[in-house]
């Protein structure tokens, strides 16, 4: 029936979910966990819960007994489901289940998903639903793989905003890396930050065949925001590396965040491999509002890159603010595609070099 309530999970079905947990790979693949040492008996992974670099996390293959050396913790499956969402462990027992992780089709079939209204099905399977205004960074965990892989700190992802959305939300954006996307409205005189929507972009190559790459919702055009434009303007931090060096141009939203990472603040993303007439227009708002010596493009090393920096040239040309592309080629780029491919210590040394 249309408004029938699903059934309650009592002590025995929960025991009968956690007997039925058996593949390890199929569980940390669904928690977006990363596996770092594959062994006979142990799987050994980045812990999901802090910012490390070598894998204090394991879980055995026979039991599904995980262990967190790190904080001294550890637990069985619905253990680690529940502290991942920070939910009790009667809903892990329905997470697990909706993830698809309990083998028992009889006890599938018994405790169904919550009815939701039908949607209309959306021609592009990346874009879904209306732009979401309302924020959700509270629900954002700045500790997973995908991050911690990339070099990116709690502190980088509290500043720009973005992290892990657990699969427990309700957004259509819950698995992935979500980034808040805002802008500057100016009220009386006064700049303030507005949320124009969220981005999530996968984190596995299943979720990207299935969802796509970036997931936008529908309504939001990339090519009309600006990616930290909010903080060019509001942050003084930010406001005086733009005067003192510039403002950097890049594609993406990683590019922004390894920026970050090493200090430097005075970016913005297109968050494609162009720059838009409606982005240009944003330029020159910073512009009426702070002092913007040059401006840097660094797209990608790629086909899209190279020619999207070409058409953001000529777009540029009589523009009242100096501009030049970043030379991929100064920068000892050897299989590097994007900004956030360069380490921390490398980027900082293209900036005391002055090449960005």
């Amino acid at each position: 029936m249309e408004n029938e309530r699903p059934m309650w999970i009592d002590k025995s079905k929960l025991k009968e979910i956690r007997d039925n947990i058996r593949c390890p790979y199929k569980l940390l693949n669904s928690l977006g966990i990363s596996i770092s040492k594959d062994t006979e008996h142990e799987i050994w992974c980045l812990s999901p819960f802090r910012n490390e670099t070598k894998a204090s996390f394991k879980i055995r293959k026979d039991e599904l007994i995980w262990f967190d050396h790190g904080m001294n913790e550890g637990g069985g499956p619905l253990e680690l489901i529940a502290k991942l969402n920070n939910v009790n462990i009667y809903k892990a027992g329905r997470l697990a289940v909706d993830y698809g992780l309990t083998s028992a089709i009889g006890l599938v079939n018994s405790i169904k998903p919550r009815p939701i209204q039908k949607k209309e099905v959306k021609k592009e399977k990346n874009i879904i639903e209306l732009p979401k205004k309302y924020s959700l960074v509270p629900y954002l965990r700045p500790y997973h793989p995908v991050i911690t892989q990339r070099g990116l700190s709690q502190v980088t992802c509290e500043k720009l905003r973005f992290g892990f959305l657990p699969m427990s939300s309700k957004s259509n954006l819950k698995g992935r890396i979500v980034f808040q996307i805002r802008g500057v409205k100016e009220v009386d005189s006064e700049l303030k930050p507005t949320i124009l929507t969220h981005i999530g972009r996968a984190i596995s190559e299943k979720q990207e065949t299935e969802g796509g790459k970036w997931r936008v919702y529908s309504g939001f055009e990339k090519k009309s925001a600006l990616y930290n434009i909010d903080n060019v303007l509001l942050s003084s931090q930010v406001t005086s590396q733009v005067e003192k060096y510039g403002l950097v141009i890049v594609e993406g939203c990683f590019d922004v965040a390894k920026l970050y990472e090493a200090g430097i603040y005075n970016v913005v993303s297109t968050l494609t491999a162009s720059l838009s007439d409606k982005q240009i227009d944003k330029i020159e708002f910073i512009q009426s509002k702070i002092k913007i010596p040059e401006i840097k493009i660094w797209f990608d090393n790629d086909e899209a890159g190279k020619m999207g920096t070409q058409k953001a040239i000529e777009k540029l040309k009589g523009f009242d603010i100096p501009f030049r592309p970043i030379e991929w080629n100064q920068l000892k780029s050897e299989n590097k595609k994007d900004a956030c491919d360069f380490s921390v210590d490398e980027l900082k040394q293209f900036r005391q070099l002055g090449l960005i």
